[in-house]
């Protein structure tokens, strides 16, 4: 297998991927739940499901596209363990979250709150799953040759 990891590649490919598709699908939602006349906290519904579809899928979309447009090796092993491990990687994003804010005095930034929630949900996990996968495919392919 080649050296190059990508590693960079995965990370920025699922957070600009993740971001789009999660703004996309919350906006999608959104005008779902104004045609069908749903007030107030019914259309938060639509619009949250639509979000974190969006995100789950563009993650996994956007990593396949930067893995492939940099053209990497196990691309398609790298997405689907990404998208395995989505719903587990947002779940410690959101309780990362309100742990930061339940503390007296402020850990970060105003805006750390948000860019520390994008790189634990979708950066973090693209990066470890990208090494993960190349460590096996790479352990892999020297036990097929000895």
């Amino acid at each position: 297998m080649d050296r190059r990891v990508g590693w960079l590649a995965a990370a920025v490919g699922a957070t600009t991927g993740g971001i789009a598709l999660a703004l996309g699908g919350g906006t999608l939602g959104g005008l779902y739940a104004e045609r069908a006349g749903m007030m107030e906290l019914d259309a938060l519904g639509p619009m949250l499901v639509g979000a974190g579809l969006g995100l789950w899928v563009g993650s996994a979309a956007g990593c396949w596209l930067a893995l492939r447009v940099r053209n990497y090796e196990a691309r398609s092993a790298t997405t689907f363990a990404l998208a395995a491990a989505m719903p587990i990687w947002v779940v410690v994003g959101l309780l990362w979250a309100q742990i930061s804010q339940a503390l007296p005095v402020p850990v970060m930034p105003p805006f750390g709150g948000l860019l520390s929630w994008i790189g634990l949900t979708l950066a973090a996990p693209a990066a470890l799953t990208r090494l993960v996968v190349t460590r096996w495919v790479t352990r892999r392919v020297e036990r097929a040759t000895s």
